[in-house]
């Protein structure tokens, strides 16, 4: 360390002598600590410093190191962690008013009597100030958006959130947020306005960290169907507005994540707009990845980090750098071929679960030709026989994910598409499973009750978006009969917005009772009504009609109390 001290009364030829001495031997250039009689630090001299004056140097006007030294230095203690340095240099040149750069590029490290233990270059600590002066933006705070932001916010990642919707943004304020996770609300009570912030304005309105403010935008806006006649495609126009909006606002080295649901190709497509209308070269001005979201509802901030993330970056150091972020929450990263590869994984994994579940709704179908109980016969095939995981047959399958991420694969032979017929099929499965259940109202005439209308019910979830259930209640309404329908998590209020009449109480005067999804807690439902039907009905010959596509209800639980039980594949006389 004596190298680079030099004493308050050494003279300014003496700190030009030492100086240059340390540039032809290798040591530290342009940089010397000036301490006083006990050695503490009491200022800093660079070259800058000497150029400042030159003049009196030429002229022979005699100065010393204490009238020429920086006495409003950036220093270090040597007792702080990784975490507080960025916090103590901010702070120092929020003082000094400097916004764009670090004026030297040496910081002293002094100890508790300001002596000087070491020395650190400025671009030792770049990664921690970067890290520390980061922004998270994410856009969108639906299903996907939000899950996220709690998952990241778990972790101790602080995220600024952009939504424009101002109901949502009045549910979220309000900690009562439409998607039902566990733990959701808990995260977000603790971390609302703090690590977590909503904002309902522009991105050009929010002010931006000036120094190391790297920015990371995450786009996780919707993508719905367009549907005209036959023909199906996608609305991306919230994906490009919101780059629209963020690529004004770019510095050098930001990053964009698009992690909406998106036809292959698109993030691409983001790449040449943003050059067409900004002139901002993806991998060169900004850095710009696809990361698509792969969580099950009723699970999704768990699985946020637990599952794998694909991955794909414009260029090898736009994944990298993706990679970076996500490493810090996710057990692991994938790397995709390239960005393509990434967006086409993600339409894959819903593609190939929509055709598994589309072969055992057409099992049920050729079951219910054959009068074979269709549940049986899945369960007595996967016996023991390690090749076959069927899973159980549905009334249809719904929600916003499988009923649209095959039309994204952009499959232009329709007909001949084992993907594309498997969505027909499961679509089909609305009017299969309605025409049973009006069948069975033939028999057994009066009032029905619908058990379960979320769009699945393992894990649970309120989601009524694109549900079976609910379109099946809509074609029962709409073929004259009467109604009403419960859900285990789905309010009242829900399912009405939906035009489904509601169960008022679980009384015992209902004909007919189709559970329509998985969620356990139908078989409580059903029992609390049974017994109130029992009760309701005990001296007469009445019998209870249950259509139960799930196997839920165990013969147990009906034996004895003049209930006909009906699946996807009776045949109804």
């Amino acid at each position: 360390m004596k190298s680079i001290q030099v004493k308050r009364s050494v003279s300014i030829l003496e700190v030009q002598k030492q100086l240059k001495a340390n540039a032809q031997l290798g040591r530290v250039g342009g940089f010397l600590v000036v301490v006083d009689d006990e050695e503490k630090v009491i200022g800093i001299i660079s070259d800058s410093d000497i150029r400042r004056n030159m003049t009196e140097i030429l002229e022979g006007i005699v100065i010393i190191a204490e009238q020429v030294m920086n006495i409003d230095f950036i220093s270090i203690s040597d007792d702080l962690n990784v975490a507080q340095i960025p916090e103590v240099i901010f702070d120092r040149l929020s003082t000094r008013k400097i916004e764009n750069r670090i004026p030297i590029n040496y910081i002293p490290v002094l100890d508790k009597e300001d002596r000087l233990k070491s020395i650190v270059h400025i671009s030792d600590l770049i990664p921690v100030l970067e890290h520390a002066g980061r922004q998270i933006l994410i856009f969108g705070q639906g299903f996907v958006g939000l899950t996220l932001a709690m998952a990241m916010v778990n972790s101790g990642i602080p995220i600024v959130a952009l939504e424009r919707d101002e109901d949502l943004r009045r549910e979220i304020d309000s900690l009562k947020p439409k998607v039902f996770e566990p733990h959701l609300r808990d995260i977000l009570s603790q971390n609302l306005h703090g690590m977590y912030k909503l904002f309902g304005s522009k991105l050009s309105h929010l002010e931006r960290p000036t120094l190391f403010s790297k920015r990371i935008h995450i786009v996780a806006v919707g993508t719905p169907l367009n549907k005209d006649g036959k023909e199906t495609s996608v609305d991306l126009n919230s994906v490009f507005e919101a780059m629209f909006e963020i690529a004004p606002t770019l510095k050098f080295g930001d990053l964009i994540i698009l992690r909406s649901t998106v036809p292959p190709g698109t993030t691409r497509t983001v790449a040449r707009l943003i050059f067409e209308k900004f002139n901002l070269r993806a991998g060169f001005d900004y850095h710009l990845a696809y990361a698509p979201e792969r969580t099950v509802e009723g699970n999704a901030i768990a699985e946020v980090s637990r599952l794998p993330q694909l991955l794909g970056g414009f260029t090898n150091e736009c994944t990298r750098q993706a990679a970076n972020l996500f490493s810090e929450f996710v057990t692991s990263v994938v790397i995709c071929e390239n960005l393509e590869a990434a967006e086409l994984g993600k339409l894959v994994t819903n593609a190939y679960r929509d055709v598994r579940f589309a072969f055992s709704n057409e099992v049920a179908q050729l079951s219910s030709h054959l009068e074979v109980d269709v549940i049986r016969l899945i369960e007595d095939v996967n016996l023991g026989y390690a090749r076959n995981a069927i899973p159980l047959p549905s009334p249809g399958v719904g929600g916003p994910c499988l009923t649209k991420d095959s039309f994204m694969l952009g499959i232009n032979d329709k007909e001949g598409s084992v993907i594309l017929s498997a969505r027909f099929l499961n679509q089909d499965m609305v009017k299969f499973t309605a025409d049973k259940i009006i069948d069975i109202s033939r028999e057994f005439t009066g009032k029905i009750l619908i058990v379960g209308v979320a769009f699945k019910g393992v894990p649970a979830t309120n989601d009524l978006r694109q549900s079976t259930p609910i379109e099946i209640c809509r074609e029962l309404i709409e073929a004259g009969l009467s109604i009403s329908a419960v859900d285990a998590v789905a309010t009242s209020h829900e399912i009405l917005e939906q035009g489904i009449p509601i169960v008022k109480e679980l009384s015992g005067d209902y004909n007919v009772i189709c559970i329509l999804n998985n969620n356990p807690e139908n078989v409580k439902i059903f029992r609390d009504i049974l017994d109130n039907w029992a009760k309701l009905r005990h001296d007469d010959d009445a019998r209870l009609a249950l259509f139960d596509p799930w196997g839920m209800i165990a013969t147990s639980d009906i034996s004895n109390k003049k209930v006909d039980r009906f699946t996807l594949s009776s045949k109804i006389v």
